[in-house]
């Protein structure tokens, strides 16, 4: 197990938004995520509810597929991949050219899961906790072997699986007792 800096195995951005936001959002275009968009133990994230126009897109993030992201405002250090290319404001921070000979990004995705608490006690402000780009950055990460790595992946995938099956079992039966009961009391 060897000790990094986050910093010392990715770069940390942060999203930036368009000002003022309402001239920019649209019914269609570039999707733009916000946190309402996802659940926090959702693994990947495809949908948005609001669009930006592309002359938003000189004053925002435009990021591929597959770019691990994570909040830093609001509800910080929720880590979600995107699942399309998506738009992210300045609550998230996005992580590029992360070095995957070391860490595994789906690994990282989960020790961001797990260390979620700690992190957050590491951000700022009374109201609303603020996670600053630097407090990431310069946060410590123990890294397993590759090999343990990927085998931490597999079983948390499989997990994560059976979550999600069971979640959309939930939510059928949710849907027949609804239909249930509006059709016995209907009068």
């Amino acid at each position: 197990m060897n000790d990094y800096l986050i910093k010392d195995l990715m770069c940390v951005n942060r999203g930036s938004s368009p000002r003022p936001i309402l001239d920019y959002l649209s019914d269609f275009g570039y999707r733009w995520l916000k946190i309402s968009d996802f659940k926090i133990y959702d693994k990947y994230v495809y949908e948005t509810k609001e669009f930006i126009k592309e002359s938003g897109l000189k004053n925002t993030k435009h990021l591929p597929s597959g770019t691990l992201i994570l909040t830093n405002s609001a509800t910080p250090g929720i880590p979600i991949f995107l699942g399309k290319d998506m738009c992210l404001h300045d609550g998230f921070l996005y992580f590029t050219n992360i070095n995957e000979e070391i860490i595994n990004k789906n690994y990282l995705y989960y020790w961001f899961i797990y260390n979620r608490n700690l992190i957050v006690n590491q951000a700022n402000g009374s109201v609303f906790k603020n996670l600053k780009k630097e407090i990431v950055e310069n946060f410590k990460i123990e890294v397993p072997d590759y090999n343990i790595q990927l085998k931490t992946i597999r079983i948390l995938d499989n997990i994560n699986n059976k979550i999600n099956q069971n979640n959309e079992i939930n939510n059928n039966l949710y849907e027949q007792i609804n239909y249930i009961y509006k059709e016995t009391f209907k009068d």
